[in-house]
């Protein structure tokens, strides 16, 4: 489904729709266009794509949506009344910033994968509400992630609650702040790609003691411009502790240097022995 400048989805407006299983909703307009029991009505929906634009700015200018005022947020509740919900996509390209507020996917118990596109701000408990969630990627949809200049940042406890979660993908990060992975000790996969931290806090990974995949990428490309990469200029001592990793793919990391002892546990001793 693809609507007009300026539409809105008030409460209801999908009431008849029980059997539907999937829908894919574009949205113009600068004020929230959904709101709680926008989604009334769809009980047995499993996958929803979702994508919000600025007024007269539509996927082919882009870049004005990005320049506009700052959007507000989607209230919370929003998504409430798919309680079958398991895929959904959400991309929010209204403005420069785009934010999830906590309690947005209230009601949505069973999702269990979750992409967000274009979303630069996850604060403490915006994922609260979802404890199924296995699969989760952000990104800056397929089409302008090298383009955009705009970054992802992550309060810690952005991930409380999300017990299950197994495979996680994030692009374009400012920082990885302390604490950010703590209790996700089933997640297997972490990819980190285009980013532009330039250090790695020793024991930022504390808690992932079933990670078996870690991808460490900080290439960008800026508009315009070859490949470059935000240097880290070395690995913490114990970095990657308590971690059984299989696979660890450090070819875009940007590494100015590995230290001796960079893979060993905290508490051993990164000297030779006396």
């Amino acid at each position: 489904m693809s609507v007009a400048e300026g539409w809105a989805v008030p409460a209801d407006t999908f009431d008849g729709l029980s059997s539907l299983t999937s829908m894919h909703l574009v949205l113009d307009g600068r004020d929230p266009p959904l709101r709680p029991g926008s989604f009334r009505g769809l009980e047995n929906l499993q996958d929803l794509y979702v994508s919000l634009w600025g007024p007269s700015s539509g996927p082919p200018s882009y870049t004005r949506a990005l320049t506009a005022r700052d959007a507000d947020p989607l209230p919370p509740g929003t998504f409430e009344g798919m309680p079958r919900l398991r895929e959904l996509v959400y991309g929010d390209f209204r403005s420069a910033v785009a934010a999830v507020a906590p309690g947005l996917f209230d009601g949505l118990s069973g999702l269990e994968s979750l992409v967000l596109e274009r979303v630069t701000h996850l604060p403490s408990g915006a994922l609260r509400g979802l404890p199924s969630l296995r699969w989760l990627r952000s990104d800056f949809d397929s089409a302008h992630v090298h383009a955009a200049p705009h970054l992802l940042t992550l309060e810690a406890g952005a991930f409380d609650g999300l017990p299950n979660l197994e495979g996680v993908r994030l692009t374009s990060l400012a920082s990885v702040p302390p604490g950010l992975f703590a209790g996700l000790s089933r997640l297997w996969s972490l990819e980190l790609q285009y980013n532009a931290f330039t250090s790695l806090e020793a024991g930022v990974f504390d808690g992932l003691s079933g990670l078996r995949y870690l991808r460490l990428d900080n290439e960008r490309r800026p508009p315009g411009h070859n490949p470059h990469r935000h240097e880290l200029p070395t690995l913490p001592p114990g970095l990657f502790a308590g971690m059984p990793l299989g696979v660890l793919d450090l070819g875009a990391a940007g590494l100015a240097e590995l230290r001796p002892g960079a893979f060993r546990d905290r508490d051993r001793r990164c000297g030779p022995s006396s």
